[in-house]
């Protein structure tokens, strides 16, 4: 009986060894020179050089839509994916300035919000990310939606226009 499951357990023990073994070969390394940076995630002092393509922290080509006030706070917005109906687009809130925000609400649309799935932002220290579905419809006035809440709980409103940015009408 021994023997049986000492014979058992090395057969397991090969087959699990071939399995990890087969596959795909690592992917090499690519040329730092020629390799986008990676934005969206840099907790230093909250500036980021936006030399070239960037690429956010899901690999999605970045691309800035500027900086909005709120709540007494300055935030750098930028997003990744196709801005176009029934979509989504990855968006990175990087607060530059003022006081620390405790909730950033997300949607992409009209201001009232109706067709729209609003999204609460993921915060770690002073940079928000939020994953945003578009609705099924984008008119020529629809925009990103940010809704900044403070530590009194008070809210704030502010929007970037998705037009020159490539929405879909």
């Amino acid at each position: 009986m021994f023997e049986l499951n000492r014979i058992s357990f090395t057969a397991t023990l090969v087959a699990c060894l071939g399995v990890l073994s087969c596959g795909e070969k690592p992917k090499e390394a690519p040329d730092s020179a020629a390799a986008p940076a990676v934005v969206g995630h840099d907790h230093g002092d909250g500036s980021q050089a936006q030399q070239g393509p960037q690429l956010d922290a899901h690999g999605g080509v970045s691309r800035s839509l500027g900086t909005v006030e709120l709540a007494g706070a300055t935030l750098e917005i930028s997003v990744s994916g196709d801005i176009a109906p029934n979509s989504e687009l990855h968006v990175d809130v990087i607060q530059t300035a003022g006081p620390t925000l405790d909730a950033i609400r997300l949607w992409v649309g009209e201001k009232s919000g109706v067709g729209s799935l609003k999204s609460k932002a993921d915060a770690h220290d002073r940079h928000f990310h939020g994953h945003v579905e578009a609705p099924l419809t984008l008119s020529m006035d629809s925009a990103l939606w940010i809704e900044a809440q403070d530590a009194t709980g008070e809210r704030s409103l502010s929007s970037v226009s998705l037009r020159k940015h490539g929405s879909a009408s």
